[in-house]
C-alpha cells in the first residue's frame, strides 16, 4: 500500500509539473509563439553581454540597445513577466534558462546571416552586420538551415564557390 501511495503522489507531482510547464508555454506562446523584435535584441544584448563581461548591468545594456537607462528598467520588468530574466531592483540582472535559450538562437541566427553577408555575398562587414540585424528577426528557421548548408555545400566545393566568386566580382564591376 505505501508503494502505491508513494507512486501516486510522484504521478500527482508529474501531473502538477507538466500543467504548469503547459500553462507557462501556453501563456509564452500566447502570441502565435512570435517574439517581439525588440524583446529579441533585448535578449541579443544581454547575451552578449553575459559573454562578454560574465555580468549584465543597465548601464551597459542601455548602451549596448542604445536607450535610456529608464527604459531598460521598463522593459526588464517586461522581460520578468514573460519568464525571460530574472530582475529585482538593485539586484542583479540574469537570463531565465528560457531567456538563455532563446537569447542564444537569435544569436546563432545573427552570426550566421552575417557570415553568409561576409564570405557568400562578399559584403563588407559594417553592411554585413546591419542587415543581419535586420532581417535575423524575422527569417524562418527553415531559411536559416538552408543558409547554413549552402554555406557549407560552397565551403566543401571549392569549384563551385570560385565560379560563385567570379560570377559575383562580374557583379561588382557593371
Amino acid at each position: 500500500m505505501f508503494v502505491f501511495k508513494n507512486l501516486r503522489l510522484k504521478c500527482n507531482y508529474a501531473v502538477i509539473v507538466l500543467r504548469r510547464i503547459r500553462v507557462v508555454s501556453t501563456w509564452f506562446l500566447g502570441r502565435g509563439g512570435a517574439m517581439s523584435k525588440r524583446e529579441e535584441e533585448y535578449l541579443e544584448a544581454m547575451y552578449l553581454l553575459l559573454k562578454e563581461k560574465g555580468v549584465i548591468r543597465i548601464k551597459d545594456l542601455a548602451t549596448k540597445l542604445n536607450v535610456r537607462p529608464s527604459s531598460v528598467v521598463e522593459y526588464l520588468n517586461k522581460l520578468a513577466k514573460r519568464g525571460l530574466v530574472h530582475y529585482e531592483k538593485h539586484e542583479s540582472i540574469t537570463l531565465t534558462e528560457f531567456g538563455l535559450n532563446i537569447a542564444k538562437k537569435v544569436y546563432q541566427r545573427h552570426e550566421a546571416l552575417r557570415k553568409f553577408l561576409t564570405r557568400i555575398l562578399e559584403l563588407s562587414s559594417d553592411v554585413a552586420e546591419r542587415d543581419a540585424c535586420y532581417i535575423e528577426h524575422g527569417v524562418h528557421d527553415i531559411t536559416i538551415n538552408r543558409i547554413v548548408e549552402l554555406m557549407k555545400f560552397l565551403e566543401n566545393n571549392p569549384q563551385i564557390f570560385s565560379e560563385w566568386k567570379k560570377h559575383l566580382s562580374k557583379m561588382k564591376t557593371t
